[in-house]
Order: C-alpha cells, then structure tokens, then sequence
C-alpha cells in the first residue's frame, strides 16, 4: 500500500506503507510524504488537509501534528 498526495500543481512523493498503520505511522508518512511534496511542488499558500474517518486520521496525536506544520 502507499501513501500519496496531489495539489493543484501537481502530484506529491509517494509513501510505501507496511503493516498496520497507528497514529505515530501515521505522522511518520505524513513528515516523510507530505511535508517533502509540498518543497517540491512549491506550494507556499494555506494547506488543507481532506483525509476520511479512519481512525488514524482522527486520533488526537494526528490531528494536534496537522493543524501544528
């Protein structure tokens, strides 16, 4: 399974996830995809994060490090 992202200007780093993800894996993916694909899409304007119900995406560790980078 992998992890991605897409901005208006282009496509993100792909993360591969293994095993069963919590929460801490979760922000691992988020700093090794996310906060790389947004240097490299140059993107400097507000993020906004869409993500669904899963239980990881909504632990509070999860939410306290989106809301914090």
């Amino acid at each position: 399974m992998v992890w991605g992202c897409i901005g208006w200007n282009g496509v993100g780093r792909l993360v591969e996830v293994e095993g069963k993800t919590d929460a801490n894996q979760y922000i691992s993916i988020l700093a090794d995809g996310l906060l790389p694909s947004i240097g490299d899409l140059d993107i400097q304007e507000e993020i906004i994060t869409k993500q669904d119900n899963d239980p990881k995406h909504t632990f509070k560790l999860a939410q306290k490090w989106i809301t914090g980078f």
